[in-house]
């Protein structure tokens, strides 16, 4: 079962469906590369170069992570989005801005 959210956080909070890619709604710049940093409850620290869809949204390539980083039991994520020169960019969603993304992972066997 996922790990429900239970804290005040000043970052966009999502469940995301334990499957091959993860994707967020993040309202950056469409068809564009940013860096993205993934650190997990362990403060492991993990990133990626993401190009963003038609829409501005960015899908994370599982693949490149440990194997079975991302699972039900995980914990909490952060991510957070980088321009390709380092500089945070803010997340928007539904005219919000947030500094990052709190996600967990579900299973699609998880009675949520």
């Amino acid at each position: 079962m996922s790990t429900q959210f239970s804290f005040c956080d000043s970052c966009l909070t999502a469940s995301v469906s334990w499957c091959e890619n993860i994707a967020f709604t993040t309202g950056l710049t469409a068809n564009h590369a940013y860096n993205v940093q993934v650190t997990n409850h362990f403060g492991q620290i993990y990133q990626q170069t993401v190009t963003t869809d038609g829409s501005g949204n960015i899908t994370l390539n599982i693949s490149l992570f440990p194997t079975q980083f991302f699972n039900p039991y995980s914990g909490i994520f952060t991510l957070i989005v980088y321009t390709t020169a380092g500089v945070e960019v803010d997340i928007t969603k539904d005219g919000v801005q947030y500094p990052c993304i709190s996600f967990d992972v579900y299973s699609l066997n998880d009675a949520n």
